[in-house]
């Protein structure tokens, strides 16, 4: 009796079809998380049919030796009613899941000299938000005030009118590990709705 060669000729069928299998799952080389999609060279955001957020790190670029860091932050509202954000209203999360909260007036004040050059670097970030929502009005982000405008008050809670963009810079700690080259999230809670608001950047 002759023996059938059925089984030979399946073992490199099988093997391509489980390689191409583990092709389609994305194999070992798939990255764990992803960045949000970029406006700009430096500019990442979320944006659905309520709202626009977005993240600019041009001025985090520049971090070196300092204990806090810089975020260009601008909201869009595209509903129908108000939005109420104050400053719990937003964390960071590095990629451990560890949460970060915005560092105080008091630290702000005492540990950071780079607000004015914030401010210059500000000019592509808001350009670019204005240029998307021509027809919507435009207010000043201000929770956190140069340091350079020492009359100036800081808010610490803002309602943001349908058709209305929010623009400013907001100031967290360096996160354990450090700044640059890492998938960090910026996550965003309005009063008025349930959902977490989520921007994943990455500072060069």
């Amino acid at each position: 009796m002759k023996l059938s060669r059925t089984p030979q000729l399946l073992i490199p069928t099988l093997l391509a079809t489980l390689l191409l299998a583990a092709c389609a799952s994305g194999g070992g080389h798939r990255p764990t998380s992803q960045l949000s999609p970029k406006l700009t060279p430096f500019t990442y955001y979320n944006e659905g049919d309520l709202l626009f957020i977005g993240a600019d790190t041009r001025a985090a670029q520049y971090i070196r030796d300092e204990t806090i860091f810089p975020l260009g932050v601008a909201l869009v509202n595209k509903t129908l009613r108000p939005m109420t954000i104050s400053r719990e209203s937003f964390l960071l999360e590095d990629e451990t899941g560890k949460r970060y909260p915005l560092v105080s007036h008091q630290e702000y004040r005492a540990s950071y000299h780079r607000s004015k050059t914030d401010e210059r670097l500000a000019d592509t970030f808001v350009e670019a938000i204005r240029g998307r929502f021509i027809n919507f009005s435009y207010r000043e982000l201000r929770m956190f005030p140069p340091t350079s405008r020492l009359r100036t008050t800081s808010t610490s809670e803002v309602e943001v009118q349908r058709r209305e963009m929010v623009m400013g810079y907001l100031y967290f700690p360096i996160p354990e590990g450090g700044l640059h080259k890492r998938d960090l999230k910026l996550l965003l809670r309005v009063e008025e709705r349930p959902e977490t608001f989520v921007v994943r950047f990455s500072v060069r």
